[in-house]
């Protein structure tokens, strides 16, 4: 270990005098400190010169010096991304700081003589503290920044909106510490009311009140910083007494019990921070809680700094005087070597460790083990990010509760445990209808507001919020999701989305695509990796031989390995019969195809190929090969085709009814019909779909990865990808159509963001769009955004001028599009429960152009000889019904009387000529 200090770092002023350091922090690489303190300033430092051993002249020490906040900066904190430093400041101000890389404002500060290497600009304000911020702390994620200080406030901010979400008032006194749980489930502050509180991050509730330790405690310190260790199992805490002595105290997770006292200090200790490392006892033993350790180092008013190991309570070391003035701060770089110490003599001081001084360092990988123990990464920890998420949550809570006490319960509400979550590509399963008897009839409450002019709007319902089925309740908003079709599948009386489900399970993350583009130039290439069939044996041969020739082809995607054997269950209703592949070595030993019912050999056929995809319907089997041509079959073996040879080797092989979709390696998409021997289009490129638009140069470049391919009973293909965009290909218009993308969750009204849909996916009939919405969802949880990103910019949006109509015209063109993709798609009843929303919702805006333009549309000419063009159908709905179910549903809207009873009149002249026509044809 080695400690020094460097004559240059700190903050002094003119005279080279000291003045108060605050706060110091390290950034999640590494490469910078940032440091505040009385003089106003925030000063960023390169750490690599810090750490350097000589000053070398030419390499830059300090990047930056801020001083836009209008008194003492007392806290400084780094995103865990590093986009954002955080402080906070005796003017009451929380400023959020990003690195501007457009090369303004370097140099020579003004009225200075420090120069600036980089810029940092203060892109936030954050108003709402009544006194000195005295704390903050960034959430493991980021979602969340939490604010603390002298008016015994709570505040809870959403990033990257920086809304504030909710304001607490648990304290009675100064709060002076904020930390947050490495877990995502808690954090904890630290207050002169000589309390520690650990609060929920689910619903902001109080979780433990730990006072015992700090009965006797002083409130003579400026600070009161608390740390958790990098596992979750520890929560440090200064300031604390052991009958007459003062210490610090280490508190048990789960329990919390603080047990375990520090005694070393000579003076209340203001900050505890544990290392970001997690230490194993013995090297080679798996990491558990009895054979890891973590370090943690604590500072206060006796200008000690000592380091403490949570597997006893004596120090590792204690180090006196290593300042001329009470240590405010201490910080730890990201690999844990490196400790720095902020003090109020201006100075920051440094110790260094070698390399397994502290122990053996547990892997990345195995803390997030440690951590899952904890609900570390579970889906259901998701922050809420609006105040109307927390009242919605709470409206919920309500009625469990009724629900229980009346000895029944909500279908959407229920809380029966749920099986652990595994990503795998969604399999559109049959579903059994939940009995109506089940659900009991609650009345819908809606919130009514008053607007600026004095006038009431009913607030629109999640759909999500409306339970389906048998549900009894007045409803202004039906059923968010369409009642599905007969599939021609079905069987029992069950019933389907008319979606091909996955005949082969996919690699984690999807077909990994790779792309030249057609626009600009982007990073370097990323190769991809095979994907893997279903199999019953997991062995695999070899890769499959692709044709060198693709690798000039704009798009590249993974192809499946050679299985030693497939097999392939479904495509009759009751799942009796397999069909299975085990691959050969060529025409000396050719791979064997079975087709077995019930344990019994149906039909055998050999190939001289190696197959890759294996699929089935009630129609017929197929199989894609290795050499890309496909094999085609009847339900009872016969060949229904020669061989479809392709241009490349399958990637996906997908089966609906008669239809049959390929997708191959160089991302064609094939579909056809199996029973009319047409092809539904002609072969389509995946270029678009995969950003060609955007991702360019001549280099091959990543893409996102293909997580699902589908066809429908119409014959449509339907793709969706790791962002979460999901498409289908309109060959009427001889164009990709984006179905369903994650700016819907931004700020419509009827996205399933509560999560209810997911949480009964068996239970509830699901319609096409509505499965390829929930595909959006899953893909953005993945991605770590959560489910309550349609919540996440709507308060900043709505306060702007300009903005006052923003949630209501996207609510209204999320319904638009999911009408547009359910006519493509040719989603019956989705397009007809879509539709009435619609109506009602315009009706409830007061959109009456728009209304009339929808109506005019069902109607349709009014006399025979105008028809032309016009299609007396809709996805297969009656449009002239449509429009009658449409204007009873607006019916108690008195404003637009004069529009409907025009409009029914139309509708009963067009009878009256329809049944005079008829008696006409009859005579």
């Amino acid at each position: 270990m080695k400690y020094w200090k460097k004559g240059w770092l700190g903050h002094y002023d003119d005279k080279k005098v000291g003045q108060m350091v605050f706060s110091i922090h390290v950034s999640p690489d590494g490469d910078r400190l940032a440091t505040a303190g009385v003089d106003g300033k925030i000063r960023i430092w390169s750490t690599s010169s810090i750490l350097s051993p000589n000053d070398d002249p030419t390499t830059p020490k300090q990047l930056c010096s801020m001083s836009t906040h209008n008194g003492a900066v007392t806290c400084v904190r780094f995103s865990p991304d590093g986009r954002y430093l955080a402080s906070g400041s005796d003017d009451k101000i929380v400023m959020i700081w990003e690195r501007d890389t457009s090369g303004v404002g370097l140099g020579k500060v003004f009225g200075s003589n420090e120069t600036n290497v980089e810029n940092w600009r203060c892109t936030k304000r954050l108003v709402g503290h009544e006194n000195d911020i005295q704390d903050l702390a960034w959430s493991h994620d980021g979602s969340l920044l939490v604010t603390v200080g002298l008016d015994s406030l709570i505040m809870i901010w959403s990033s990257p909106t920086f809304t504030r979400l909710r304001t607490l008032k648990s304290h009675q006194s100064h709060i002076k510490g904020i930390t947050f749980d490495p877990a995502s489930r808690y954090f904890a502050t630290s207050s002169d009311d000589r309390s520690v509180r650990i609060i929920r991050t689910s619903d902001f509730g109080t979780e433990a009140v730990l006072s015992e330790p700090f009965k006797n405690s002083s409130i003579g310190t400026y600070f009161r910083r608390v740390g958790w260790s990098p596992e979750g199992g520890f929560l440090g805490v200064g300031n604390a007494m052991n009958g007459p002595v003062t210490c610090a105290r280490v508190v048990q997770r789960g329990t919390w019990n603080s047990d375990l006292s520090l005694i070393g200090h000579e003076g209340p200790v203001e900050v505890m921070s544990f290392s970001p490392i997690v230490y194993k006892k013995e090297q080679h033993k798996e990491a558990t809680d009895a054979n890891t350790y973590c370090i943690t180092a604590s500072a206060g008013q006796d200008k000690r700094l000592a380091l403490w190991s949570t597997e006893r309570s004596r120090p590792i070391f204690i180090s006196d005087e290593v300042s001329e003035k009470s240590i405010s701060d201490i910080a730890w770089s990201p690999d844990g070597l490196t400790l720095f110490g902020a003090s109020y003599d201006g100075s920051i001081v440094m110790l260094r460790f070698e390399r397994g001084e502290l122990g053996v360092a547990c892997s990345k990988e195995e803390v997030i083990g440690m951590l899952g123990k904890y609900g570390h990464g579970m889906r259901g920890v998701v922050y809420p990010e609006s105040t109307e998420q927390l009242e919605r949550e709470e409206r919920t809570d309500a009625r469990e509760l009724q629900a229980k006490g009346k000895g029944g319960g909500d279908v959407m509400m229920s809380d029966a445990p749920q099986a652990p979550t595994v990503f795998v590509p969604p399999v559109t399963a049959a579903v059994v209808p939940v009995p109506a008897q089940q659900i009991p009839a609650k009345p819908l409450q809606q919130k009514i507001t008053v607007t600026k002019d004095g006038r009431k709007r009913v607030a629109p319902q999640l759909l999500t919020t409306i339970s389906g089925g048998g549900h009894a309740a007045a409803s202004a908003l039906p059923q968010p999701v369409a009642v599905a079709q007969s599939s021609s599948a079905g069987g029992g009386g069950q019933r389907v989305i008319d979606l091909s489900e996955p005949s082969a399970q996919l690699p984690p993350g999807g077909v990994k695509a790779l792309l030249v583009g057609n626009k600009r130039k982007l990073d370097a290439a990323i190769v991809p990796t095979g994907g893997a069939a279903r199999v019953e044996n997991e062995e695999w041969i070899r890769p499959a031989i692709v044709n060198p020739a693709t690798t000039v082809s704009q798009i590249r995607l993974g192809v499946p390995k050679v299985i030693s054997v497939l097999s392939h269950d479904g495509g009759d209703p009751d799942a009796t019969t397999t069909l299975e592949a085990r691959n050969g070595r060529g025409e000396g030993e050719p791979t064997r195809l079975n087709a077995v019912k019930r344990g019994i050999l149906q039909w055998t056929d050999y190939t001289p190929r190696s197959i890759l995809l294996l699929t089935s319907t009630p129609e017929f089997y197929a199989a894609a090969c290795e050499d890309g041509s496909v094999l085609t079959w009847s339900r009872n073996g016969m060949r229904l085709l020669p061989p479809i040879v392709l241009e490349s080797q399958p990637v996906f092989l997908e089966g609906m009814g008669a239809w049959m979709m390929c997708v191959t390696s160089v991302g064609m998409v094939h579909v056809w019909n199996l029973t009319t021997f047409k092809a539904a289009h002609p072969p389509i490129s995946l270029a678009p779909v995969l950003d060609a638009a955007v991702i360019g140069g001549t280099e091959v470049r990543r893409a996102p990865a293909l997580t699902r391919a589908s066809v429908t009973d119409k014959g449509a293909a339907v793709i969706t990808l790791t962002d979460g965009d999901a498409f289908t290909y309109a060959a009427r218009l001889q164009s990709w159509l984006r179905v369903s993308e994650s700016w819907w969750m931004v700020g419509s009204q009827y996205w399933d963001a509560s999560g209810m849909l997911r949480s009964r996916l068996d239970e509830e009939k699901v319609g096409i769009v509505a499965m390829m919405e929930r595909r959006t969802d899953e893909a953005v949880m993945r991605l770590g955004r959560g489910r309550v990103l349609n919540r996440i910019v709507k308060a900043p949006v709505l306060m702007r001028k300009g903005f006052e109509g923003f949630e209501m015209s996207v609510s209204v063109s999320h319904l638009e599009n999911r009408l547009g993709a359910a006519c493509v798609l040719g989603s019956k009843e989705e397009y007809r429960t879509t539709l009435i929303t619609y109506v009602k919702r315009l009706a409830s805006e007061g959109l009456k152009e728009k209304l009339e333009e929808l109506f005019k549309g069902l109607l349709g000419p009014t006399a025979y000889a105008e028809k032309g063009d016009w299609e007396p159908t809709v996805a297969g709905n009656e449009k002239r019904k449509l429009l009658r179910e449409a204007i009873e549903a607006i019916g108690k809207h008195r404003e637009f009387q004069r529009l409907m009873r025009e409009y029914e009149e139309a509708l009963g002249e067009l009878q009256v000529d329809g049944a005079h026509a008829m008696e006409i044809l009859k005579e």
